[in-house]
């Protein structure tokens, strides 16, 4: 039986362990990929590994400030050293390239879904520099803070159901995959369910989800970056998604808006792929 709009909200509310939106009332400015083929995942995948260095290179520099260029990060992704990027930063960069393509295969081989084992898979390579064998690929099993914020995440012990719950509510009730992508980001960024690598591995949770769908990837540009990081604070902070969500829509416009002939000579040649 389809629940009434309350219902759904207080069901929200509950599954998302605190976590609300306005349900169905976003417009999303995002669309799906061009191809010839009817395969339209595969056309997906192919664009994110076409823009993989850029995809990195954004989303590295504002989720876990990150200071490297963008030949730089092609460099070690590459597998070479680029002697001004710290070894510490390079080995973030190495591991969220990996786990990308943990990702990609995963896409290929038509096994992804919006499950703990595929979060956790990606989690095992993307938080190699940070974390231990035996805490990559698993939920933590100690309650953390989140600096910057009053926030605290939930406690390690009730993980399990919170996924499951949150997991589900996302899955039966969202039918907007880029919602539903969004949804899934914000929700396991909140929940922090690692002991370290959260934003990095939700991101690609994101792009994963995207991609399933057959729609182009996104990067969270550097220019927006401090108000990414003022609404993600106020995100964990009161639980409402919504700004959050409007936010992702002007990253989208911006990323994949015309430009002038002009414009496009003075932008990056990566930002410049991914706009066509």
């Amino acid at each position: 039986m389809k629940m009434d709009l309350a219902s759904l909200y207080e069901h929200m509310h509950d599954a998302l362990d605190g976590m609300y939106y306005s349900y169905s009332e976003h417009e999303y400015h995002l669309q799906k990929v061009n191809s010839t083929h009817n395969d339209l995942v595969h056309e997906a995948v192919f664009t994110f590994d076409k823009n993989l260095a850029f995809i990195t290179w954004q989303n590295l520099a504002v989720l876990e400030n990150v200071e490297a260029t963008l030949p730089e990060v092609i460099t070690i992704l590459d597998g070479c050293r680029a002697k001004s990027v710290s070894p510490f930063d390079s080995k973030k960069i190495l591991s969220y390239g990996q786990a990308c393509q943990i990702l990609m295969q995963l896409l290929k081989e038509g096994r992804f879904n919006l499950d703990k084992q595929i979060l956790c898979a990606i989690h095992h390579y993307c938080a190699q520099a940070d974390l231990k064998t035996d805490d990559r690929g698993a939920f933590r099993r100690e309650n953390v803070i989140i600096s910057g914020t009053s926030y605290v995440p939930p406690k390690y012990e009730d993980l399990e159901d919170i996924f499951k719950e949150g997991i589900d509510f996302i899955n039966m009730h969202v039918d907007n995959p880029v919602e539903k992508a969004l949804l899934a980001f914000l929700f396991c960024c909140r929940s922090q369910f690692f002991k370290d690598g959260n934003k990095r591995t939700a991101s690609i949770f994101l792009n994963g989800i995207l991609l399933s769908h057959g729609f182009a990837p996104i990067a969270i540009l550097k220019d927006f970056k401090q108000e990414m990081v003022k609404l993600l604070v106020e995100f964990y902070e009161i639980g409402n998604a919504d700004h959050i969500i409007d936010f992702f829509n002007k990253n989208f416009d911006e990323q994949f808006k015309d430009r002038s002939e002009e414009a496009k000579q003075k932008s990056d040649r990566a930002f410049a792929d991914f706009l066509k």
